[in-house]
């Protein structure tokens, strides 16, 4: 039965698709605004929108059930910030990070708009961060497999060959400490095997920590610790 429901989804996703990137796109060619409760966002023409996409608010709604508060957080591909800025107001001590110059001055933006002080780098991952551990490592990466052409499309391609995440696997770890809480969030569009194989032969481990299904996609939120990749039984990940 689930194989039939999987492939009845695959098929709806296929019908659909085109037209969902017709209307991203037309969405995203202009500034927009946007309110989760009482943080107001300005979204930037080419920079990922919070509004329509459920792994954002996924991510949300998670932290909202856990203890941020004084922790060290870093937010990696922010976006327009509002993640970083939710932990902000829970008064976390935030970094937000991104690739895109248009990102990095859209949360700029949204920072001073809504009186929160966070750390904004622009960084290829952690090539321009400090070393340090942080409390709280918060990561909605991009996963189609491609390379970007363009500052939007770092939101959605992470390389031919997944290179996004080998250099995140590969570094990640000197980032994390013994306490850290590092979660990532993938739609079941996502490559999940290929992406768990390559954080295992970096030794990081994902384990599946909440699970959200919606009408055409499940989304995931899996934790990443540190360990051996003989530790990762690929039959735990049939659901994939």
């Amino acid at each position: 039965m689930r194989s039939k429901v999987h492939r009845l989804r695959v098929l709806a996703r296929k019908l659909i698709s085109p037209l969902l990137k017709w209307f991203y796109l037309k969405y995203t060619s202009k500034d927009q605004k946007f309110k989760y409760q009482d943080i107001e966002l300005d979204i930037y023409a080419g920079v990922f929108p919070p509004r329509f996409f459920h792994t954002t608010h996924f991510l949300l709604d998670y932290l909202t059930k856990q203890e941020i508060a004084d922790a060290s957080f870093l937010e990696l591909g922010a976006g327009t910030g509002l993640i970083s800025l939710y932990a902000a107001q829970q008064t976390a001590k935030v970094t937000a990070s991104d690739i895109s110059e248009i990102a990095v001055n859209n949360i700029k933006t949204n920072a001073q708009k809504n009186n929160f002080k966070i750390s904004v780098i622009k960084s290829d991952l952690f090539k321009k961060i400090r070393k340090k551990s942080f409390d709280w490592i918060v990561i909605n990466p991009p996963f189609y497999p491609s390379t970007p052409q363009s500052d939007p499309e770092y939101a959605w391609y992470c390389g031919e060959n997944f290179e996004y995440f080998e250099n995140l696997f590969k570094n990640i770890s000197s980032y994390m400490n013994e306490n850290s809480h590092v979660i990532m969030v993938l739609s079941d569009r996502a490559p999940i095997k290929k992406i768990i194989f390559i954080a295992g032969k970096n030794n990081i481990i994902m384990r599946v920590e909440s699970l959200k299904k919606h009408l055409l996609e499940r989304s995931f939120i899996f934790t990443l610790n540190k360990g051996l990749e003989l530790e990762t039984n690929p039959s735990d990940f049939s659901r994939f």
